[in-house]
């Protein structure tokens, strides 16, 4: 089944005073490593970011409809602009993503359903599958002023993928200079 893939990275990055997503870790940009594992894997990629610095990573960008409301904005537009009928959804600020969780995710992907990740517990719904369907009732919600993802999929039918504890760093993410310090080692 092919799907598109958005990697969010239109945050204001205040925890990190900086764009999380040009930081490297490994000698690379953290958005360069979602790039590589999300290309051989998603008919195409987007960036959703208004930051220009990203146009050097060769992947088109776009930029939200709506103003400043956080994740939904860059899930809004690469519904909208998705000719796939999902589009996986990956935060810049979790640059180990793996191969394997992607193929799990696209795996189950299903119609009028929002897959997120699930890992030790917590869920991840920035990491995730969203169906095209999905976009009129994601309209409707930020219309009536609402902003909060888990918000958004509390109206939604979801279903979470469990992933063992043992792929746990595939869901880490980079949000402060300890972060990445801790990463970087």
């Amino acid at each position: 089944m092919e799907i598109q893939a958005v990697i969010l990275a239109g945050g204001k990055s205040s925890r990190m005073g900086t764009d999380k997503g040009l930081l490297e870790i490994a000698g690379k940009p953290m958005v360069q490593h979602l790039i590589e594992t999300l290309q051989p894997l998603a008919a195409n990629s987007w960036i959703s970011t208004s930051n220009k610095m990203y146009i050097q990573f060769g992947v088109s960008l776009l930029t939200d409809e709506y103003d400043s409301i956080g994740p939904l904005g860059g899930i809004h537009i690469a519904l909208q602009r998705a000719t796939t009928p999902f589009v996986l959804v990956v935060s810049v600020d979790a640059p180990f993503v793996s191969k394997e969780c992607i193929l799990k995710l696209k795996g189950s992907c299903e119609q009028d359903t929002i897959v997120i990740s699930r890992c030790a517990g917590k869920p991840y719904p920035l990491i995730g599958c969203y169906p095209v369907t999905a976009l009129k009732k994601l309209e409707e919600y930020i219309d009536q002023g609402n902003r909060s993802v888990f918000g958004f999929l509390e109206s939604q039918k979801v279903k979470e993928i469990e992933f063992s504890d043992q792929l746990n760093d595939c869901f880490r993410n980079i949000n402060t200079p300890q972060d990445l310090s801790e990463v970087q080692g």
